[in-house]
């Protein structure tokens, strides 16, 4: 019994210190970068000037990136360089590149063009008709 109460004794020392130690890597790899700047701001519609939710955010050639919030919010999470470049793309709108400019916190409005094709008219010269008609009782007849 006091063989058994030594190793799990020493076990739960070994998890606990484990868990110390993985708390204090995670925190070193979430630190806020000093280099750079931040970037955040907002995607609109360019035709109603209304916000755009779920757009994407990525930096170009990497796979860093953010979606914008349900009021068309987003902040980059990492912080960039002048000369970075942004591509701001969303389903049924023209991706658009944003270059980063030299000023320290950037608040930015972006605008998305539609990128919808109105479809021309449909004209049809015959109505819609069934191929065979059935009759209700053929149907409900049972063969014998």
């Amino acid at each position: 019994m006091k063989h058994y109460i030594q190793s799990t004794l020493r076990t739960g020392m070994v998890c606990l210190l484990l868990a110390i130690v993985n708390q204090s890597v995670f925190a070193q790899s979430t630190a806020p970068q000093t280099e750079g700047h931040s970037v955040s701001g907002v995607v609109l519609s360019d035709s109603e000037s209304l916000p755009l939710p779920g757009v994407n955010i990525l930096l170009a050639g990497t796979t860093v990136g953010v979606a914008t919030d349900g009021e068309g919010r987003f902040k980059f999470p990492t912080n960039l360089k002048v000369g970075d470049k942004l591509v701001v793309s969303s389903v049924s709108y023209v991706t658009q590149p944003y270059l980063v400019t030299g000023s320290e916190n950037e608040d930015i409005t972006v605008r998305l063009k539609d990128d919808a094709e109105i479809m021309g008219e449909i004209a049809s010269n015959e109505a819609y008709r069934l191929k065979a008609r059935r009759n209700l009782l053929s149907v409900l007849k049972r063969p014998r």
